[in-house]
């Protein structure tokens, strides 16, 4: 259900630009997006291995360009991954994740452009959930290299307000608490664009990084690290 809000969200934020641009030509990218990631977790400080297998994460890509300055773009990406065996109790080590972005862009040249937005993510488990959402400032980078080869660089922080919700093992009660969630991301791609089919084909990688801090300080603070490949497909058009 809160991938469903969040996607809807979305996608009414961006419809909300098009009703107020609908006086005037959009160019239109859609596409799909898919993530290998590998996923590890640092508890309070002290690293330990951790039994998250690498999963894929994949979604949809929209983006909406107003004028030659100014673009929306939203990013929803989906996965599921496996911590090894189930519990004794029955409870399944699945965990599915979720990551979206959705940024006002602005250019401030053909090679370097700035934005800022909403970042939503999250993760659900048997026994409860983890969300977070709040804003986020980056600076993004094109550098053509030759042909129709593009260097892609971007990098972005942001800062959460998370709710972490699980049922206790004892009581079968739900215990929530509230986080702050400090973070990055980072990619490096190249980008191939085929003119007469107006499709970009982009490679590259991806590292994420953000610690779960605990609003009480009790402790219990966690980072998370995502790293790994992603491609991407993006179709332009024009209406």
């Amino acid at each position: 259900m809160i991938r469903k809000i969040a996607l809807s969200a979305i996608l009414i934020f961006a419809g909300m630009f098009i009703f107020v641009s609908s006086s005037h030509a959009l160019d239109i990218s859609i596409g799909a997006s898919t993530w290998y990631a590998k996923w590890e977790t640092d508890q309070s400080g002290e690293s330990h291995e951790t039994d998250i297998d690498p999963a894929f994460l994949y979604g949809p890509v929209l983006g909406i360009n107003f004028t030659p300055t100014v673009s929306l773009t939203s990013v929803f990406l989906y996965g599921e991954f496996d911590m090894g065996d189930d519990d004794d109790d029955g409870d399944s080590n699945e965990i599915e994740r979720y990551d979206s972005d959705t940024a006002l862009n602005f250019a401030l040249s053909r090679y370097v452009k700035l934005f800022g937005g909403l970042k939503y993510m999250g993760y659900d488990w048997e026994s409860g959930e983890h969300i977070g959402y709040g804003p986020a400032l980056g600076i993004a980078l094109t550098v053509p290299l030759f042909d129709n080869f593009y260097l892609l660089i971007n990098a972005s922080g942001m800062y959460l307000w998370g709710t972490h919700e699980e049922k206790d093992d004892d009581s079968g009660e739900k215990i929530e608490e509230d986080y702050n969630e400090p973070g990055f991301n980072t990619n490096l791609s190249i980008a191939y664009y085929i003119a007469p089919a107006s499709l970009s084909i982009i490679l590259g990688g991806r590292y994420q990084y953000f610690k779960t801090e605990q609003d009480n300080d009790e402790g219990g603070d966690m980072e998370h690290t995502f790293y790994g490949v992603t491609l991407t497909a993006v179709y332009s058009f024009s209406i």
